[in-house]
Parts: C-alpha cells; sequence; structure tokens
C-alpha cells in the first residue's frame, strides 16, 4: 500500500481521440514529451500496484469527447467522486489483437497488451437535483502529477444517477492497456450530456508508478 496527495486542478483535457490513434508506447511517451518537455520523471516501482489517498474535489472546465457505440441518456448533473480510492494492476500481460471489451465512452481501446486492471471509489455523488446522463468510470496514466493531458488505458460504464444521490462503493474491474513506461495514475468520471461526453471530476495519484 503506498499513499499519494490530494488532487490538483486539472484544466482543460484535450481530446483522447489523439491519443487512441498512437498503439505503440513509443509513439505515447514521444507525443507526451512533445508537449511537456522535461517534466516527465522515471523510475520503476511495484509491477503489484494498490494504491490509497484522500479526494479534494475537482472544479474543471468540460471538454467535449467523440462517443463510441449506441447513445446514452444524454443530460447534466453536478457530479463529484468522493471519500477515498484504490486502484490494483494485474503483473501479467496479453495481446490482444482486436483489443478488450471496455464500457462507458469506449467499447474498444484497440489492438495492444493489456492486463487485469481493478479501480475503487468510496462514492459517486450528484449534487444536482437532476438526474444525470450515463457515465463512465475511467483509468488514466499522466506523465506528470498534474498534467492535463495523458492516456485512458480502462473506461467503464455508470448508469445515471438520480438528484441528491449517491452510488456508494463504486468498483469497476477489467483490461487496461499495458504500457512499458512509468506514470502517474488517475481515475476520472465522465458524463454525457447534450453536448456529448464531458469531464466531470478526477483522483490523482502522487506517486509514479509502473504501467
Amino acid at each position: 500500500m503506498k499513499s499519494a496527495g490530494t488532487s490538483t486542478d486539472l484544466g482543460y483535457r484535450r481530446d483522447a481521440s489523439a491519443w487512441l490513434g498512437l498503439r505503440r508506447v513509443a509513439d505515447f511517451w514521444k507525443f507526451l514529451n512533445f508537449h511537456v518537455g522535461n517534466r516527465v520523471r522515471m523510475t520503476d516501482n511495484s509491477n503489484n500496484i494498490v494504491m490509497k489517498f484522500s479526494i479534494t474535489t475537482l472544479t474543471v472546465a468540460a471538454a467535449v469527447f467523440a462517443l463510441f457505440g449506441t447513445t446514452p441518456e444524454a443530460t447534466s448533473a453536478d457530479l463529484a467522486l468522493k471519500g477515498y480510492g484504490t486502484y490494483d494492476l494485474g503483473t501479467s500481460e496479453s495481446y490482444f489483437p482486436s483489443g478488450t471489451r471496455q464500457g462507458g465512452r469506449y467499447r474498444n481501446l484497440g489492438a495492444d497488451y493489456y492486463r487485469s486492471a481493478e479501480i475503487e471509489v468510496d462514492a459517486v455523488r450528484n449534487y444536482s437535483r437532476s438526474r444525470s446522463g450515463n457515465m463512465s468510470f475511467e483509468l488514466w496514466v499522466m506523465p506528470y502529477y498534474g498534467a492535463d493531458s495523458g492516456l485512458v488505458i480502462m473506461t467503464n460504464a455508470l448508469r445515471p444517477l438520480s438528484g441528491r444521490r449517491s452510488y456508494n462503493g463504486v468498483y469497476a474491474a477489467g483490461s487496461a492497456l499495458s504500457l512499458d513506461e512509468p506514470g502517474f495514475a488517475e481515475i476520472s468520471l465522465w458524463e454525457f450530456t447534450r453536448r456529448g461526453w464531458v469531464f466531470r471530476d478526477a483522483l490523482s495519484f502522487t506517486d509514479e508508478d509502473w504501467f
């Protein structure tokens, strides 16, 4: 178990479709270095990662993303991740020429190496009076702590949440893209609205780990 600090304001997020085209890991890190210069710090840590941290709610400007798959319900709500969260990555990886099944914003992330992954947060809270749209509960890898761009490596669907209500013990398991470089993990929450997919909140881990 490793400790991690609180989240920071992540600012505007770039369109993830740019990252999905970078299938090879070397291209991914070249792309990141182009945008963030020498701020990527590389260290090797444990292959089997479980982390826990306290959450600070983020206020982040929305970014619209393209929808893959069937059209979900489109509304808008004030959503946040609450409490504590963890992620856990498997130690073995396998190549999937057709990718693996995802949920939420993406149906498939394409052909690549994948490993098992689990993510969990204490709660997802809807602070508004209106029912939310469908949500996407995701695991990302960021090039440095507080980065506003990164690579989405796993997505999972969450059903709409009624106003003033919470989902407690939100857990998802699936297959995540396996990288050969370290980075900073982030769990993020997205909602489908009339404008498309909109970023709502994120939990950033302060320690760099191997993905």
